[in-house]
């Protein structure tokens, strides 16, 4: 990393890296490292902000949507332009974080991210579509790296192994003495012939 423990605190807060992580608690498929990496970026470290949104991803607000109307930086036919753009307005930095995970998660646009196994291919994924700057994946994937952001990333739980019919009577079987002793042993010789 470089920069000091201190500095880090002060650009990636508790409060960030806790949303983070609870977005990706709740929609798997999303990395913190990349939710991090997203908001510094979009946000300037979480200080520029659509004034009163709560909204550091640059969310744009869908029809029916509470919103905040601010400038924004577009890349439109290969130029810089500045838009007046709605942008989503949250709660909270929860609700916030939630939207974003949500969005990336369910939207049909990510689908091939959605099935993505490491953030650095999540992300390359979403690039595409997230945001009109061309080098949107390339300065996101810096922030990652530079600050070593994937130690945030949450490490999937791994689906209970299903067991087949007959396993699953051998098991229970044996736990609630529906066999005897002499039984028990054949049975628990045959239950580790099947795992």
């Amino acid at each position: 990393m470089s920069v000091s423990q201190a500095q880090f605190d002060t650009l990636f807060p508790k409060a960030m890296i806790t949303g983070a992580q609870y977005a990706q608690q709740q929609y798997p498929v999303v990395f913190a490292s990349v939710t991090l990496g997203q908001g510094a970026l979009e946000s300037g470290f979480w200080k520029a902000t659509p004034s009163g949104s709560n909204n550091y991803f640059g969310i744009k607000a869908v029809a029916g949507q509470s919103y905040v109307t601010a400038m924004t930086r577009e890349v439109v036919k290969g130029r810089d332009v500045r838009l007046p753009q709605n942008f989503a307005k949250y709660g909270s930095v929860t609700d916030c974080f939630l939207a974003h995970a949500h969005l990336l998660a369910t939207a049909g646009v990510y689908s091939a991210a959605q099935h993505d196994n490491n953030p650095k291919q999540f992300l390359i994924d979403i690039a595409k579509h997230y945001a009109t700057d061309p080098a949107y994946q390339k300065d996101v994937q810096a922030i990652i790296d530079e600050y070593e952001l994937t130690r945030f990333d949450i490490a999937p739980v791994k689906p209970a192994p299903v067991m087949s019919p007959h396993t699953n009577n051998l098991i229970n079987d044996i736990l609630f003495g529906a066999i005897s002793g002499a039984a028990q042993g054949a049975a628990s010789a045959a239950l580790k012939d099947l795992t």
